[in-house]
C-alpha cells in the first residue's frame, strides 16, 4: 500500500497524488458551502436581536438597560467560550462541535419564544445563544473549512466564508423585520428557531478524515501557544479590531432603533443592510487581494 506524502514532502508516486485531488476538491466544495451556510444563519441570527428591543421590553415589562445586559452577556459568554469551542473542534473536529452549537442554537430560540420575564429571557437568548455562538461562528467553522481546503486555495475559501455572515445581515434582518411587523416577537423566535434547525444538518458537510484531526506528535501547549502569538504583531492588530467590530455590532446593532426611533426614522433595517453589503463587499475584496499576494509553487 502506498505511503500518502505529507506536505511539502518529495515523492516518486505523482500519481498517488492526483488521485486523491477528486475527492479531496469535492469534499472540499461540500466543506464550503455547508460551513458558509452555518455562518450565514449563525451570524445573521446574531444580529436580528436589537430588532426585538422595542415589543421584547414592552411585552416582559422589562427595561432597555436589562435588555442590553441580557445581549452583553451573550456577546461575553460568546467569547469567553470560544476558545474551549476551537479546542474541541481541533480535538474532535469541527462538524461535532456545530452539532452542539446548532443544538443549543435551537434551544435558545426556542425556549426564548416561551419567555415569561427578563430572568427566563436572559437565560434562553443570553446564555444558551451565548454559547450556540461559540460552536457556530467563525472560528470553529472557518477552522473545519481551512482543513479541508488546498493550501492554495486556502485563503479565497476563508474569505468567502468569512463573508457568509455579512450575508446573514442582509438577509435575516429584513426577514426578521417583516415577521415582527406581521406577527410577533416571539413567533420570531420560532422561525429562527426552524432556521437554526439545519445548522445540525449542515455540519456534516464539515466531517473531517480522522488524519486531519490527529494530535501532532509534538503537542504545543497553551501556554507555548499564548507566548508566541504575543510576539506577533499581528495577534495585537486582530484583537483591537475584534474589539472595534464588539462595539459596533453588540453596541449600535442592538440599540439602533433607538436612535432611529429619536430621529422619526420609521425602518431601523436600513442601516444594518447597508453595513452588511459594505462588509459583505470588503471581506470579499481582501480575500481576493489575499490569493493574489499568496506566494506560488
Amino acid at each position: 500500500m502506498r505511503k500518502v506524502p505529507e506536505l511539502g514532502e518529495a515523492t516518486d508516486y505523482p500519481s498517488a497524488v492526483a488521485s486523491l485531488d477528486a475527492p479531496m476538491s469535492s469534499r472540499f466544495l461540500v466543506a464550503l458551502v455547508c460551513g458558509s451556510i452555518v455562518i450565514t444563519l449563525s451570524m445573521g441570527v446574531r444580529q436580528v436581536f436589537g430588532l426585538l428591543l422595542l415589543p421584547v421590553t414592552t411585552d416582559l415589562a422589562a427595561s432597555r438597560e436589562w435588555f442590553g445586559f441580557i445581549i452583553g452577556i451573550q456577546n461575553l459568554l460568546w467569547g469567553l467560550t470560544q476558545p474551549f469551542a476551537g479546542f474541541l473542534a481541533d480535538r474532535f473536529g469541527a462538524s461535532r462541535v456545530v452539532v452542539v452549537g446548532g443544538l443549543l442554537y435551537i434551544a435558545g430560540l426556542g425556549l426564548g419564544a416561551l419567555s415569561t420575564g427578563p430572568r427566563s429571557f436572559g437565560l434562553t437568548i443570553g446564555v444558551l445563544i451565548g454559547l450556540a455562538q461559540s460552536g457556530t461562528a467563525y472560528a470553529v467553522v472557518l477552522g473545519g473549512i481551512g482543513r479541508a481546503a488546498p493550501p492554495d486555495k486556502r485563503s479565497l475559501a476563508l474569505g468567502i466564508a468569512s463573508t457568509a455572515g455579512s450575508i446573514g445581515m442582509f438577509t435575516l434582518i429584513p426577514l426578521t423585520q417583516g415577521l415582527v411587523s406581521t406577527v410577533d416577537w416571539r413567533w420570531t423566535l420560532v422561525v429562527l428557531a426552524t432556521l437554526a434547525a439545519s445548522i445540525p444538518l449542515l455540519a456534516i458537510g464539515l466531517k473531517e478524515r480522522p488524519t486531519a484531526i490527529e494530535s501532532p506528535s509534538q503537542p504545543l501547549h497553551a501556554g507555548g501557544a499564548l507566548r508566541i502569538a504575543a510576539k506577533h504583531p499581528g495577534f495585537w492588530m486582530l484583537n483591537a479590531g475584534f474589539a472595534a467590530c464588539g462595539f459596533q455590532l453588540a453596541f449600535l446593532f442592538e440599540t439602533a432603533d433607538i436612535f432611529y426611533a429619536a430621529c422619526l426614522i420609521s425602518d431601523g433595517t436600513i442601516f444594518r443592510r447597508v453595513f452588511g453589503r459594505n462588509e459583505f463587499v470588503d471581506r470579499l475584496c481582501f480575500s481576493c487581494h489575499a490569493r493574489m499576494k499568496q506566494p506560488t509553487k
